[in-house]
């Protein structure tokens, strides 16, 4: 048996493939949770999984990511970018936690959202100086807070008769109608669910301006279309791969991270129009 298929086929291996996949930044344990559910582990094991994986990276990032900033710029100065985005980010988060501390610190990891997180959320308290036996009981709480909503969200989506629908009509809404599902109160509702985060994360986000969320909009719609429309895990492995090939783009120039995200949205459409893990939907006649 190799590695892969152990990884893949064996409950403890899924249980380490879960781990890692939530110690990744970006991914953490809001795409770890739902990757092990979907790996065939049940939610009491894939739960403690994807929360322990999401903290083994925290007290590192909290005692040592400072002095790692400061060896980068130190060796490797065509990161500088990089560094100096990821310091702004977390002096423009730790704004948000620094008014209510540990509590905000808590809040802030508790939130499931881009941006939010116990990676962000160490990095923050490693800036606002927060000492290690102080901020990870609040990273550990916001981590566990965390994991409680995505295994909701996860639980609804998975086995409530709304949440099959919901996938159902994802996937084709006319057979899902000539099933007896109702599609458009489906899609009210899944609309519904989309705005009442997407309006927590905007307030999470930053101050409201006209122009608010117009470009996180389109990189979202970026990272679908990457993905393949119509594809949850497409959506997930889309914005994971969008985020990276950003990262990379600001650490070599910070003016130019945006453009390099429509030449992605033009290349896939050119290249190939259903995404990663689309599917070709021949239309019957």
């Amino acid at each position: 048996m190799d590695t892969l298929q152990w990884l893949t086929e064996t409950e403890f291996g899924k249980c380490i493939f879960t781990m890692l996949v939530s110690m990744v930044p970006i991914i953490e344990l809001r795409g770890g949770l739902p990757f092990g559910v979907a790996l065939g582990l049940p939610y009491h094991l894939a739960f403690p999984a994807a929360v322990l994986g999401n903290l083994i990276p925290a007290p590192f990032i909290i005692v040592y990511i400072r002095r790692i900033f400061e060896l980068m710029r130190k060796y490797l100065p065509r990161l500088n970018g990089l560094v100096d985005q990821l310091e702004e980010k977390a002096h423009l988060k730790g704004q948000k936690v620094q008014k209510y501390q540990y509590i905000g610190l808590w809040l802030f990891v508790a939130i499931p959202l881009p941006g939010t997180g116990a990676w962000t959320g160490s990095l923050v308290a490693a800036f606002l100086g927060m000492r290690l036996k102080k901020a990870m009981p609040a990273v550990t709480l916001g981590v566990l807070t965390a994991g409680a909503i995505m295994l909701a969200l996860t639980a609804f989506t998975g086995r409530t008769k709304m949440g099959k629908a919901m996938r159902a009509c994802s996937e084709d809404k006319s057979a899902a109608q000539l099933m007896g599902i109702d599609v458009n109160t489906t899609i009210s509702m899944t609309f519904a669910i989309g705005s009442a985060l997407a309006a927590v994360a905007g307030v999470l986000f930053c101050s409201l301006t006209p122009t608010t969320g117009s470009m996180p909009g389109i990189k979202a719609f970026t990272a679908a279309v990457f993905g393949g429309i119509g594809s949850i895990p497409g959506a997930l492995l889309g914005g994971i791969l969008l985020g990276i090939i950003e990262i990379f783009a600001k650490a070599f120039n910070t003016n130019i991270s945006d453009a390099v995200v429509f030449l992605v949205l033009i290349v896939v459409l050119l290249v190939k129009p259903t995404g990663l893990l689309g599917k070709v939907v021949r239309e019957k006649v």
